[in-house]
């Protein structure tokens, strides 16, 4: 009976639903029935585009074992996007690295919610850094990662736990000042170019606007949101959860004009979204509370406008 209801529970229809849908994407990418050289080489290429699709199945676990609010509608709408990341940026961006990268911060984020101890686990990358552009590392694995660990410190009384973290937060502190370090003595250059059309059509502006708006409407949602929790007491703490929202948001739209996270213009955005989504679920996690205020009407304006903007983006 119990295996039924688990079968049964939202968590587990939407992860299922993501591998199903999964099978579909090089298909839908070739415009045409893919043969197993396809998946193999999707697959298993120097991205390691697994690690990313392995991402729905460990965050089901998570939410399977946490109380946390909305999790449907989270777990569902980041099941979304990592679906529409893979199919964005199926074969595009592989010396890029992103998502391995994007998936290596998710796990972290799990690890660290399910036992702080793991976070001595944020060791490990320091020692790939040669095989990883550490560029992309520092943008979307060791600053949001310094974010959410510092969140976690707050409200962390274990002092083993916080020893943990803080020796994570100091390797991923460290890779941060040797990557400036690098950029100061012209060591290491960063080639950023627009990826801008040559021509601005009416369907980019629509697009840009509509990239934007959905950005920056996220944005503002998980603000309100930080700045409503009565369990956040210290004016700093809400401040810094908006200052890490913010920052993800603009390296969102950066990215939308150029290629700093990849060639394609709405990887940036996606990965943005993501991102937001998962500092809005450590902001439930870190500070839970019972909401006062009616969602259901933010929530069907969210996953409206989801839908929409990943039904524009397909060419």
């Amino acid at each position: 009976m119990t295996l039924i209801k688990k079968v049964k529970s939202p968590v587990f229809i939407i992860t299922a639903s993501f591998y199903v849908f999964l099978l579909f994407i090089p298909s839908f990418v070739q415009k045409d029935i893919a043969g197993a050289d396809v998946y193999r080489a999707f697959f298993m290429n120097s991205n390691m585009n697994i690690a990313l699709c392995l991402v729905p199945a460990a965050l089901g676990m998570l939410f399977c074992k946490k109380d946390i609010a909305n999790r449907t509608f989270i777990l569902a709408t980041t099941d979304a996007l990592v679906l529409f990341l893979i199919f964005v940026e199926f074969f595009v961006s592989a010396n890029y690295y992103l998502n391995l990268l994007t998936a290596i911060f998710i796990f972290f984020f799990i690890l660290i919610n399910i036992n702080e101890l793991f976070a001595v686990l944020g060791i490990i990358p320091f020692f790939f850094l040669s095989d990883l552009d550490i560029f992309h590392y520092a943008l979307t694995v060791a600053l949001p990662l310094i974010s959410l660990i510092i969140i976690k410190l707050s409200n962390t009384e274990n002092r083993i736990k916080k020893n943990a973290m803080r020796i994570t937060l100091f390797i991923q502190g460290y890779i941060c000042v040797f990557f400036v370090a690098l950029l100061v003595t012209d060591i290491y250059w960063i080639n950023i170019t627009a990826t801008s059309p040559q021509y601005i059509t009416a369907q980019f502006i629509i697009r840009t606007v509509a990239c934007i708006a959905l950005l920056m409407f996220i944005f503002i949602c998980v603000t309100i949101n930080v700045f409503r929790n009565e369990q956040i007491k210290k004016v700093t703490t809400k401040l810094f959860f908006t200052l890490s929202a913010f920052i993800i948001t603009a390296i969102g739209i950066t990215g939308y004009f150029t290629d700093i996270l990849s060639t394609e213009n709405r990887t940036s955005i996606l990965i943005s979204l993501i991102y937001l989504l998962i500092f809005n679920t450590q902001h439930n996690l870190s500070f839970p509370t019972e909401q006062k205020y009616n969602k259901k009407v933010t929530d069907i304006i969210t996953v409206t406008s989801a839908i929409l903007f990943c039904i524009g983006m397909i060419n």
